[in-house]
């Protein structure tokens, strides 16, 4: 609403804005089980290992 009076501006604005939601709706539909397995995993013996004795 700053640039309503700039419609230039306020393209280029909406232009980057979009921009930069759709890569991070990208990047989380690429990433979207950073946990599950087949990526880096962390075993229940190393959380044990820890100090949990």
């Amino acid at each position: 609403m700053v640039h309503i009076d700039r419609l230039t501006t306020a393209g280029i604005n909406l232009f980057i804005f979009s921009t930069a939601l759709g890569a991070c709706v990208a990047l989380l539909m690429v990433d979207d089980r950073p946990f599950a397995a087949g990526g880096s995993t962390v075993q229940p013996t190393v959380l044990r290992n820890i100090g949990l004795d």
